[in-house]
């Protein structure tokens, strides 16, 4: 067999043992790059929007917004996640 022969059958095998093309980690959360502000004492406004740039971006408003009210959305000692929320 020569060499160009075994190159193509290793990319076919490739293709047929690898992931589907343009398939994503279905386990990871699209909220994920949000995480390490999100884990503060205290999140910034610029920690809390990207919450509202993720959900417009993926179309998971309800989901940014159980976030947001579990960080605080609601109550007046938190305004931050208050206003974020009015936005979705």
């Amino acid at each position: 067999m020569g060499r160009g022969r075994v190159v193509g059958l290793l990319v076919v095998v490739g293709l047929l043992l690898g992931p589907p093309l343009g398939a994503t980690d279905r386990g990871a959360s699209p909220f994920a790059t949000c995480s390490p502000g999100l884990s503060r004492p205290t999140p910034t406004y610029e920690d809390l929007l990207c919450l509202y740039t993720v959900a417009q971006r993926e179309g998971r408003f309800l989901e940014a917004r159980r976030r947001l009210r579990d960080l605080g959305a609601e109550r007046s000692e938190r305004p931050w996640p208050t206003l974020v929320l009015g936005l979705t």
